[in-house]
């Protein structure tokens, strides 16, 4: 009994070998590729920020915000009335009769502004002597951009204060040079000196209340030296408000416009990431480091840097959520942003504590709204937070420059100076830049073709690698189809498996071929050419392939067919499940025999008997031998009939 090998077994193998190799290659590329290419290129979160970088990559999209305001103030001058001094110390004495109060002049006199100070509305009133000033006032405080085209975030209470604050502040500005004098005449009288200030106070309390405006007048500018277009860097540029919220404990936010292009900006972050405990940066002009007179002009446009931890969350009566902070803030942060550790904005400084009692700030006990409620605004106001194109370089080039890249930093720098001639860094970074590249402490990688040296040794390396998997690919399925086409030899590793071998039908010499040739291969010679000039081979025994067991002999019938003894061979009613086929053209009865008379082929060839098949069998097309339709390989030389 013949064997032949079978090709499914080693053909799987050989098919999940090779995307096996591909997967190895491919994921070896891909962790070269992840570790030459930077972090945020990687997927990676993005790392906390150093101070200096945080400061570097930060100062030029904050700017120191001026509001400068013009009025006509006209302000009665407050009096108490005989009736009301009457009714007074009426009250006054009866406290004392009661022993609420101790019957002392101080004691009385304290008792007396106390109850100014509670209510000085009931007690003071408007007299006929009217005065009218011209005032002016300046509020100073920080601003931050988001927009390369100028759009600028600040305080509310920076840029569009409420007309009780205004008054208020002309009032305080109005009385500053009277002040002294007022207090110190108080004091000669008899009170002491805090009861001097809080009579001041009660005084301006009223007079805000009772003031009025004319002739009012706002002007805003903003001094930002990057996007000026080659404007000079030394002058404000003015603001224009678009719109504002309400002083806190409304959402204290303003958006302003200048005119600007390629504007450094700051990006927008989330606050609800934030948890407490978490480091927080203030970057702003706090007053006392910004104008303090013992500073120089040029620097107060440099802003201050502090830095602290998020104290908690907690919610006000204007219903949202303000950030608490320990940073350090004061008069001139507000409106300046509140950076995370990534860089990325989440609150607006705005306001700190003050002691009650005496009137003075309390340090570490400062409070900023969060970015949520800017983001809030400015869906409101239509505007959207983006990067420009020389702050998208200028971030890049801080990223090479960190990394001593400093020869792919310095074109970068000098592409943002081109950009934004104003940019107030990136002069002394391109000068630092060269400085490094001159001393040696370049540290930039190697290149080819554009990408990092690793990178491309990798891409080239698996380059050759696919290559030369898939060529011993190749040549082992070529080693193997060789080894397939020696006859009665199976290829190592290949299972083999029994097969019934089928009839052999004779083909006769000078006949036309009785079955097509579908073999893949190109077309052989027929056997008629094959054997010209040559005996015939003695046609070999013919069995029928289902039951591999000899044909019967037949006798020839009037129809031209053949009466098979159907009992001794079993086939008739088996083959007759199948089409009749028969290459001449006449139709013959499926599994029929039929008897050939001597002479009929050609030559002097003996009577013989062919059988028609239901299908035709396949001619191997290297040795010409017909085989059943279902074998996948020649029964004579194991050559591959159909794949």
């Amino acid at each position: 009994m013949r064997q032949r090998p079978s090709p499914g077994q080693s053909t799987a193998r050989v098919r999940l070998r090779v995307p096996s190799i591909l997967l190895l290659l491919l994921t070896l590329l891909i962790g070269v590729a992840a570790g030459a290419l930077p972090a945020n290129a990687a997927g990676d979160q993005p790392k906390p920020l150093t101070s200096r970088r945080l400061f570097d990559q930060s100062r030029p999209g904050v700017q120191l915000i001026t509001a400068r305001f013009t009025a006509q103030i006209v302000l009665p001058e407050p009096e108490v009335t005989a009736a009301n001094q009457r009714a007074l110390q009426a009250l006054l004495t009866g406290r004392i009769r009661r022993g609420q109060i101790p019957a002392s002049g101080p004691a009385v006199e304290s008792a007396f502004i106390d109850e100014l100070a509670r209510n000085p509305f009931r007690w003071m009133t408007p007299s006929s002597r009217v005065r009218r000033e011209n005032v002016k006032l300046t509020l100073t405080g920080s601003g931050f951009s988001i927009t390369p085209d100028g759009y600028i975030v600040t305080n509310a209470h920076v840029v569009a204060p409420r007309d009780e604050d205004l008054k208020a502040a002309f009032i305080s500005e109005d009385m500053r040079n009277g002040t002294d004098d007022f207090i110190a005449s108080v004091v000669q009288e008899g009170l002491t000196q805090r009861q001097a200030t809080k009579l001041l106070g009660v005084i301006v309390r009223w007079a805000t209340s009772t003031a009025k405006l004319a002739n009012f007048r706002r002007q805003l500018a903003a001094f930002a030296s990057s996007g000026t277009r080659g404007l000079s860097t030394s002058r404000p540029r003015p603001a224009t408000l678009v719109d504002a919220g309400d002083r806190f404990p409304g959402k204290d936010v303003a958006v302003l416009k200048v005119s600007a292009s390629n504007m450094a900006t700051v990006p927008l972050g989330d606050d609800t990431a934030l948890s407490t405990g978490d480091r927080l940066y203030v970057l702003g002009f706090p007053g006392p480091a910004t104008f303090n007179p013992v500073l120089s002009k040029a620097s107060q446009k440099e802003p201050t840097l502090t830095q602290g931890v998020l104290s908690a969350k907690k919610g006000v009566s204007g219903g949202y959520t303000v950030l608490q902070t320990d940073a350090a803030m004061t008069h001139g942060n507000s409106g300046g942003p509140i950076f995370d550790e990534q860089g990325m904005v989440v609150g607006v400084a705005t306001f700190g504590s003050v002691d009650p009692e005496t009137g003075r700030e309390v340090a570490g006990l400062n409070f900023a709204v969060p970015v949520s409620i800017v983001s809030g605004l400015l869906s409101k106001a239509h505007v959207k937070a983006a990067e420009g194109t020389a702050g998208g370089k200028y971030r890049l080039a801080l990223d090479a420059f960190d990394k001593q890249w400093y020869k792919r930093a310095l074109p970068l720098f000098e592409q943002v100076k081109a950009l934004d001639p104003g940019h107030p860094l990136v002069r002394k970074l391109i000068r630092d830049s060269q400085t490094a590249i001159g001393q040696g402490r370049d540290r930039t990688p190697v290149e080819i073709l554009g990408l990092p040296r690793a990178l491309t040794v990798a891409l080239a390396g698996t380059v050759v690698l696919l290559t030369a998997a898939v060529l011993g690919t190749a040549l082992l399925r070529r080693r193997r189809r060789r080894r397939r086409a020696v006859p009665g030899q199976a290829a190592p590793g290949m299972a083999v498996q029994p097969v019934q071998p089928g009839p052999v039908p004779f083909l006769y010499p000078d006949g036309p071929r009785r079955y097509p040739d579908r073999s893949p291969y190109p077309a052989r010679p027929s056997p008629a050419a094959a054997l010209e000039g040559r005996q015939a081979p003695e046609a070999p025994e013919e069995r029928d392939w289902w039951t591999a067991q000899p044909l019967a002999p037949v006798s020839p019938t009037a129809n031209g067919g053949a009466a098979a003894d159907a009992g001794e061979s079993g086939t008739e009613g088996r083959a007759g499940a199948f089409p009749a086929w028969q290459a001449g053209g006449e139709p013959v009865t499926p599994g029929r025999a039929e008897t050939v008379p001597a002479g009929q082929a050609g030559g002097d060839a003996p009577e013989r008997q062919r059988v028609h098949y239901a299908s035709p069998p396949l001619v191997c097309p290297s040795c010409g031998h017909p085989n059943p339709p279902t074998d996948r390989y020649c029964e004579q030389c194991w050559t591959v009939l159909r794949s």
